[in-house]
């Protein structure tokens, strides 16, 4: 990521409201420092949440935003994830505070990555979807079995998974 807002993404805009996502992302070759891939949810191009897998000196599960163009370390909660390459991954916003958990592999509960006390601002549309990227340009390989929003699963953008419609 070279502090331009230029990931390769597949993405759905939502109405204003809550959201509660979720994926499987399987990334084996994510070496490089930088490279990283995950759920991005932006309500424009220099304001946007983020949790994915991501090597910043070591692989790591990270939960961070981008506030008026500019990367919110205040914000960012990493875990180490140092040999793990499958990791479900959730993005939720409830009344505009946005949240990020994590199930390792083999995991069977979410994990809460901090709560910030910034809030994506409710009565904007946001774009929700899956981002792969490296600062380099160099290609990796990210798999995403599938994106679906939770509780209602009303709605499951592609593939299928736990709670989605066949």
């Amino acid at each position: 990521w070279d502090g331009e807002y230029d990931p390769t993404w597949a993405y759905q805009t939502t109405d204003a409201g809550d959201f509660d996502v979720y994926t499987k992302l399987t990334a084996p070759a994510i070496d490089t420092d930088y490279e990283q891939a995950g759920i991005l949810a932006a309500t424009d191009s220099t304001n946007f949440w983020k949790i994915c897998m991501i090597n910043d000196s070591g692989r790591k599960i990270q939960f961070g935003n981008t506030i008026d163009g500019v990367a919110n370390s205040d914000y960012q909660v990493n875990v180490s994830y140092a040999t793990q390459t499958t990791v479900y991954l959730r993005l939720r916003r409830v009344s505009g505070v946005v949240t990020a958990f994590y199930i390792p592999d083999g995991g069977d509960s979410w994990i809460q990555l901090g709560q910030p006390t910034y809030q994506l601002t409710s009565g904007a549309d946001v774009d929700i979807g899956l981002y792969a990227n490296h600062p380099g340009g160099s290609q990796f390989t990210a798999t995403f079995d599938y994106l679906c929003r939770l509780f209602c699963c009303t709605l499951c953008w592609f593939g299928s998974g736990p709670g989605c419609p066949g």
